[in-house]
């Protein structure tokens, strides 16, 4: 099987300087001129607290919206908050949407971000509003942050910028430190989102979902009538398939053999090479498939 035919690899999308940018630069882009625009906007952090998350959202439903916008703005008061939650997106969000590719691992960021969200007015109706607002990627972000320690248990990460540990490690003490403080009073993070985050990436790895694959599944609409046309006998014989070159097959091959020890190495196992490789291969099948 070549690379272009592995699910997480594929990248329909069309050429452009925008388009051809990773998903994780993408995401740091557009939470970056939101956060901004709202210090240029100013009027009280409007735009902010507009796209943020209430307690009143389940209830109205012209504003659940805010179930997906509350993952694209951070608190105003402080620039940690969306410091932080770039920096674990970027350092840990690059591999896995190289696993996964970009299409996929949107839809498992942002799907993370939406249960996280209704997973927060749901314990805020049953249990009394806590909070005004929740706002914040942190949802998403500790999603892919597990998705990584999955695939990549043994790769080495610093633990507060200083201490080298396993991933497993790493991992079993952002869970572990949000078990712990969402039980706490008085604090102002939604570590149970967190955790939301946590358990759909498990329930994910372990249960080998592919959710775009299942919006592909969906009875969408068609888009205007059908054209119609008059078919022959011809047209139900599949034309022979070109033959593949020796080059092609060669590259295919050592393509399959990279990939292989992507997933039992990690990313920081491949040699320049070998990247090189990867890039020129995916360029080839974006070329065959225009």
């Amino acid at each position: 099987m070549g690379i272009h035919d592995r699910e997480y690899i594929r990248d329909d999308s069309p050429p452009s300087l925008w388009a051809d940018k990773p998903v994780v630069t993408k995401l740091l882009v557009i939470n970056g001129v939101l956060f901004l625009a709202n210090i240029l906007i100013g009027g009280g952090d409007w735009l902010t607290y507009k796209l943020a998350l209430t307690p009143e959202t389940l209830t109205r439903p012209w504003m659940w919206f805010q179930f997906l916008t509350s993952g694209f703005v951070h608190s105003p008061s402080s620039n940690w908050h969306i410091l932080g939650n770039m920096f674990l997106l970027f350092m840990f969000g690059r591999p896995v949407e190289t696993v996964y590719g970009r299409r996929e691992f949107l839809t498992f960021y942002l799907t993370a971000i939406i249960l996280g969200s209704v997973f927060w007015t749901v314990r805020q109706a049953a249990m009394g509003p806590q909070a005004s607002y929740c706002l914040g990627a942190s949802g998403g972000v500790v999603a892919v942050l597990l998705l990584f320690v999955f695939h990549f248990p043994k790769q080495t990460v610093l633990l507060f910028m200083v201490i080298p540990v396993p991933a497993w490690l790493f991992g079993l003490f952002i869970v572990g430190s949000d078990i712990q403080l969402a039980f706490q009073t008085g604090t102002h993070v939604a570590f149970d989102v967190h955790l939301i985050g946590a358990t759909f990436a498990a329930c994910y790895y372990y249960g080998h979902w592919r959710l775009s694959s299942l919006i592909d599944r969906f009875p969408w609409p068609s888009r205007g009538r059908p054209k119609l046309r008059i078919r022959s006998a011809a047209d139900d014989v599949d034309p022979p398939p070109p033959k593949p070159k020796k080059a092609d097959v060669a590259l295919e091959s050592e393509a399959d053999r990279i990939l292989d020890k992507l997933h039992r190495e990690g990313q920081g196992s491949l040699t320049a090479r070998e990247r090189k490789t990867l890039e020129n291969y995916s360029r080839r099948m974006r070329k065959r498939r225009q």
